[in-house]
């Protein structure tokens, strides 16, 4: 009896938490100009986290009350396994999602140069109401069943994998990461260069272990090559990293409307690539349900993630030259003497490095979308073979090691 009040206190708590992240994102919405914005921001933050913990326990424990627990998790596994199960299904997937924008919508409205914060915290308060809103109402991880089942369904076999426990959270964060960055630029006409390029290498350096452990894990369940056919999911991050990288790399003199445009990029790939894969509109292992009240309520949030900041970019302004570094003033190709001559070649090797970066997000983006096309044409919808990414991107990434080690020769020379 003990046992049963105690598992209704956790669901009713998780349920709770669930419902303070969409009131205290709405609330941060609201009272964005002022200081107290930004502390329901956090605590919405700090909902989700207890949201998350209070799905833990419920895994680990066993509550073979709850749906998400049921289908997720058996008693026959390690508990590190059942506490996997955190993400390995839409609902747990979804929270873990609106948590992670939480904590994104928090550092940037941190990072935000005074003016630009406002808008920050406005912008990343309305997606985490709208996650929010949607875990709450349609990918609810709380929902109980009506006649509690003996144990588990368990993950999928190929998810049940020691790599579970640490690839989706090092690759959640890593994307949604990309979105402080995003953020930043947004809700400033002139974000700080070198704020938004420390964020932009944190979330890349996420994505980069994400990347790493999940190509790992996709050898040792498919053999040699089993990263290009594994699944299009790991493809979206990919070319998340890319774009991440592309804009890591731009001179400093390129014009601030297109540094803008290419810190947003990055984030746009993430949600409208995890809207394709999340769906069913490209064959996923990882695809959220062919349920169309779950597809349409991540679309939804595809095009609200999509359309505030851009709303919010356009409200921001286009940089005039009355803007400090609003052309990249600051540039030190500009310095004359010795060094001139070293500082154009820095920019030449960042437009090469983000020519080839462009390169491998095109290919990946095509590789990955081109099976819904096929389809859409009425042609075999199989995913694209490993051999297209190898001939493609494995050039790509010999040229941008050549071109690193050339530049990197010319600058050892110098010094």
């Amino acid at each position: 009896m003990g046992s049963d009040v105690y598992r209704e206190m956790v669901v009713l708590l998780g349920e709770i938490a669930l419902l303070a992240v969409v009131v205290a994102a709405c609330g941060a919405v609201a009272l964005a100009a002022r200081r107290v914005g930004r502390a329901l921001l956090l605590a919405a933050t700090g909902a989700g986290v207890v949201a998350n913990g209070a799905l833990a326990v419920l895994l680990v424990r066993g509550d073979w009350s709850v749906t998400y627990v049921v289908d997720h998790s058996r008693s026959d596994t390690s508990v590190l396994l059942r506490l996997a199960g955190l993400w390995a299904g839409a609902e747990g997937s979804f929270l873990l999602w609106t948590t992670l924008t939480c904590a994104a919508a928090v550092v940037a409205a941190h990072l935000a140069r005074a003016p630009a914060r406002p808008a920050a915290v406005r912008v990343g308060g309305v997606l985490a109401a709208v996650g929010g809103l949607v875990a709450l109402t349609v990918l609810d991880p709380f929902d109980r069943l009506e006649i509690p089942a003996v144990t588990g369904a368990g993950m999928q076999p190929i998810l049940e994998h020691p790599a579970m426990l640490w690839h989706p959270p090092l690759l959640y964060g890593g994307m949604l990461g990309l979105l402080v960055p995003t953020l930043l630029a947004a809700t400033d006409r002139v974000p700080d260069r070198h704020v938004t390029r420390r964020a932009t290498a944190v979330a890349l350096g996420l994505l980069t272990a994400g990347l790493a452990t999940g190509g790992r894990w996709a050898y040792a369940e498919l053999g040699w090559g089993g990263y290009w056919g594994w699944d299009p999911v790991e493809n979206v991050a990919l070319v998340a990293w890319a774009l991440g990288l592309a804009a890591l790399h731009l001179p400093r003199r390129t014009p601030m409307v297109a540094q803008r445009l290419a810190l947003g990029l990055p984030a746009v790939a993430v949600v409208w690539g995890t809207v394709l894969t999340r769906t069913y509109s490209v064959t996923s292992v990882h695809a959220f349900s062919s349920d169309p009240s779950i597809n349409r309520a991540i679309l939804a949030l595809g095009v609200v993630s999509t359309v505030v900041p851009l709303v919010a970019a356009f409200r921001a302004g286009v940089p005039t030259a009355a803007d400090p570094a609003a052309d990249g003033a600051d540039d030190t190709s500009r310095t004359a003497g010795p060094d001139s001559g070293l500082a154009a070649g820095r920019a030449r090797f960042r437009w090469v490095s983000v020519a080839l970066a462009g390169f491998v997000a095109v290919v990946v983006t095509a590789g990955t979308v081109a099976p819904m096309v096929r389809e859409a044409a009425g042609g075999d919808e199989s995913l694209v073979a490993g051999s297209y990414y190898a001939g493609l991107v494995g050039p790509a990434a010999l040229a941008a090691g050549l071109v690193l080690a050339w530049f990197g020769r010319r600058w050892w020379l110098a010094g």
